[in-house]
């Protein structure tokens, strides 16, 4: 439960670097300072504005020459091609000014309606699309992480339950097949067979019905064979290098460490994994000749000391197997 909590809270605060990184980065490359383009707007309509000046300046020199020259035609003779040339001068200076004038107007429009540059995209586009990926698989692992905490407990309890279960199951295995094996070897007492009564036969008197025979007596039934409790075996002595180096006093030949020359690899065994060797590891047992050695009574002994394991010696055959890899050439003997 810890577990998942710390997760979740370091998803959130990597989702929340992710998002700065991500928000900077746009930031960085959608906007950029426009401050120089204003500028160079500004510089232009200034610019502008003083040409309208120059030229009004210059039509306002021009009308007062046409004034002027028009109040000294009595006195000066008509000069018709000067007059022309001065009325297409002002007609010109005009169309400049509304030349401008449109042209002002146009960068003001453009002042105003000034997008926002969008320059060409920069990093890496793998990269943006992995950051973007990441983004979205946080959003869904923070919105799910409720719904899989509660699978998680539906999944641990399932799984006590199952293993209750199991414990159960083979606990009633063991109890079957001591019982069985019990049955077996307990032999039948004998009885002695009991006599069953025969009809007398009859003598058939002459020109008579053939009489029909007396029914038999049914046997008495034989007592079912009360199971005689097995009686414990004899303990088997031990020779004196091997009690010297055992790991307990409860009868079994399990040993405080490898005295025997190097452990056998005891994974060889069909239902012996890693973990479960460095298990028998640390409970004495480390040759098959130890293993090939066990009575039933070992064996219920040992299975207790295996833990979440128990069942496993009985159901994979361990005494059958260790028997014939400790005849093996390359396997350690016991001692004598």
């Amino acid at each position: 439960m810890a577990f998942l909590l710390a997760k979740i809270v370091f998803l959130l605060a990597l989702t929340a670097l992710l998002s700065a990184a991500i928000t900077w980065w746009w930031m960085r490359t959608r906007f950029e300072d426009v401050t120089e383009v204003y500028a160079r707007l500004a510089d232009a309509d200034a610019e502008a504005e003083r040409r309208v000046a120059r030229l009004e300046r210059e039509l306002a020199e021009a009308r007062n020459a046409i004034v002027s020259g028009a109040s000294e035609a009595p006195t000066q003779p008509d000069d018709g091609g000067k007059l022309a040339a001065l009325e297409q001068e002002l007609a010109g200076r005009e169309a400049k000014i509304l030349a401008q004038q449109e042209q002002i107007e146009a960068l003001e429009v453009q002042v105003a309606t000034a997008p926002t540059p969008s320059p060409a995209p920069r990093g890496d586009e793998a990269l943006r699309s992995r950051v973007i990926e990441l983004e979205l698989a946080l959003k869904v692992a923070s919105s799910s992480s409720d719904g899989a905490e509660a699978k998680v407990e539906q999944l641990e309890a399932a799984l006590a339950q199952a293993a209750a279960r199991e414990r159960a199951l083979q606990a009633d295995l063991n109890a079957c097949t001591g019982l069985v094996t019990r049955l077996r070897e307990t032999p039948l007492p004998a009885h002695e067979p009991v006599p069953v009564p025969v009809a007398e036969p009859v003598a058939e008197p002459e020109a008579a019905a053939e009489p029909e025979p007396e029914p038999v007596a049914e046997a008495e039934p034989v007592p079912e064979p009360v199971p005689v409790p097995e009686p414990a075996p004899a303990a088997t002595p031990q020779p004196a290098a091997l009690t010297a180096v055992l790991a307990s006093d409860d009868g079994t030949n399990r040993l405080s460490h490898a005295a025997f020359g190097a452990p056998d690899e005891l994974q060889r065994i069909k239902g012996v994994g890693p973990k479960l060797s460095k298990m028998l590891h640390g409970i004495g047992v480390f040759y098959f000749w130890q293993v090939a050695a066990w009575s039933d009574a070992d064996v219920e002994r040992v299975d207790e000391l295996l833990e979440a394991f128990q069942g496993r010696i009985r159901r994979d055959r361990w005494v059958a197997q260790a028997g014939a890899l400790a005849e093996e050439p390359g396997a350690a003997k016991p001692p004598a």
